[in-house]
C-alpha cells in the first residue's frame, strides 16, 4: 500500500471511529445493545488507525517523498 493511501485509510479509520463512538454513546440509553456494538466497533477502528500510524512511521521512504 502506498504511503498516501495508507495515510488516507488511517485518518478515515480514526475519525470515523471517533464519530461512531459519539454516536454509540448517544444511542446507548435508548438502545443499549446497538450503543455498545457501535462503541466496540469504533474502538476497533481507532485502534486499527493507531496501528496504521505506527506502521506508516516504520515504512522506508519511497522515491518522490
Amino acid at each position: 500500500m502506498s504511503s498516501p493511501r495508507m495515510a488516507l485509510v488511517t485518518w478515515v479509520l480514526i475519525y470515523a471511529g471517533m464519530f461512531s463512538f459519539a454516536l454509540g454513546w448517544t444511542v446507548r440509553p435508548n438502545a443499549p445493545a446497538l450503543g455498545w456494538v457501535l462503541i466496540f466497533c469504533s474502538a476497533v477502528a481507532v485502534v486499527a488507525g493507531i496501528v496504521l500510524v505506527w506502521a506508516r512511521s516504520r515504512m522506508a521512504p519511497q522515491a518522490g517523498e
